[in-house]
């Protein structure tokens, strides 16, 4: 169909005053039925909960949970739901490799987590010594509301990470003079890590462990300090990107080591994108009436979404359609997760996310409207992720 009129994000098609006016109404209703609705009507947010077991190696990092992979480490997985409709089969508690729905066939039951979760409140402890390290793993509570729906908690992350021993030859110094020769670390380093040094000449009387991050020098905290080798905590960092950082040992008597490097990622955080950040790539004008929106500008409103009505489809296989919108991101921040925040439930559009883990992620959304007169809204809410107190714009 030929697309007369174009206005920043509103496409009209020639089809009479009258249907005009009627598709007019129609997109008018679904505008305020949109801005009236809540954004996460099918999620509760921030009811599922993950904290470190309190053995060695597992830490709170941000938004994520972060493990070292050593014997008996592990999270404990709270959740504190609402009051929940009775009658229904009790919640799921899901674990996948990557991003997940409550649809999504990629989860599965956590082994080991009870068989059906039972209760307003409850906990279970994860101990993931036997999963494979350098993963990360997202975790959801999934209740069946209807056959084809779900109500979703807040998805968590766990991440496993594993120790690396690193060492490097000792180079030509000053007799006397501190010298760093090895560390044991996770790689990458993270605030709130313990990490140890190696080497010599760092004295008997307790002197510093540094840690320098662009401008910016930290004393590491807790020191277990000895001649030939020192641990210590890295120290929270505020809006600090992801980068190279470098260790320093500060004897007691002023002397320095040279810089020991080290690779230095930011506490992770998880941001909603709220609406007018998006850029509208296309939009499709498959439908008698074709709308496309990068969203509103409300904290709580979908990050874009989209609308399609077919006045009367002749084709028995429908009309099909594609959308794409993509972001800009700085900073060293990726994309996350999205959810579905409202629109059609029996018949969504389909999504593919390309260009994930780049600067400037791309979401095609896939729509269809069946013969006959047929309608399709939708709206997405968008997360990404990267350094905390960092701007992703």
């Amino acid at each position: 169909m030929s697309r007369l009129v174009r206005r920043r994000i509103v496409r009209v098609n020639a089809m009479g005053r009258l249907l005009t006016a009627v598709n007019r109404v129609a997109a008018l209703a679904w505008l305020l039925a949109v801005m009236l609705a809540p954004a996460h009507a099918d999620t509760f947010d921030n009811t599922l909960f993950v904290n470190p077991l309190g053995r060695p190696g597992a830490v709170t990092v941000g938004t994520t949970i972060e493990v070292m992979k050593i014997e008996g480490a592990g999270v404990r997985l709270q959740w504190n739901l609402p009051a929940l409709e009775t009658g229904r089969r009790p919640w799921q508690l899901r674990m996948g490799t990557r991003s997940f729905t409550c649809t999504d066939d990629s989860a599965a039951a956590i082994p080991g987590a009870p068989p059906g979760v039972s209760g307003h409140s409850g906990q279970f402890d994860l101990v993931l010594a036997d999963y494979p390290a350098d993963a990360r793993y997202y975790i959801r509570l999934c209740l069946p509301s209807s056959p084809s729906g779900y109500h979703m908690t807040n998805q968590v992350e766990v991440r496993l990470v594993r120790p690396v021993i690193e060492g490097r030859p000792v180079t030509t110094l000053l007799p006397g003079s501190p010298q760093i020769t090895g560390a044991l670390a996770a790689s990458p380093v993270r605030p709130r890590y313990t990490i140890g040094v190696t080497g010599q000449n760092f004295g008997e009387p307790r002197g510093r462990l540094l840690i320098q991050i662009g401008a910016s020098t930290r004393d590491l905290t807790g020191l277990d300090w000895h001649p030939r080798a020192i641990a210590g905590q890295v120290p929270a960092f505020d809006g600090v990107p992801d980068g190279p950082a470098f260790l320093i040992v500060e004897r007691a008597d002023g002397a320095r080591s040279p810089t020991w490097p080290v690779h230095f990622v930011a506490t992770r955080e998880v941001r909603a994108v709220p609406g007018g950040l998006f850029v509208e790539d296309s939009c499709s004008n498959e439908a008698d009436y074709n709308w496309c929106s990068n969203g509103y500008r409300e904290p709580s409103s979908p990050s874009f979404g989209g609308y399609h009505s077919s006045i009367f489809v002749f084709d028995a296989a429908g009309e099909v359609g594609h959308d794409q919108f993509s972001i800009p991101l700085l900073n060293g921040w990726r994309f996350h997760h999205l959810e579905y925040s409202h629109g059609n439930r029996d018949a969504p559009p389909t999504v593919s996310i390309l260009d994930r883990d780049t600067a400037r992620p791309r979401i095609r959304v896939s729509w269809r409207n069946p013969s006959g007169h047929a309608t399709i809204n939708y709206g997405f809410r968008v997360y990404v992720v990267g350094p905390g107190g960092v701007p992703y714009r």
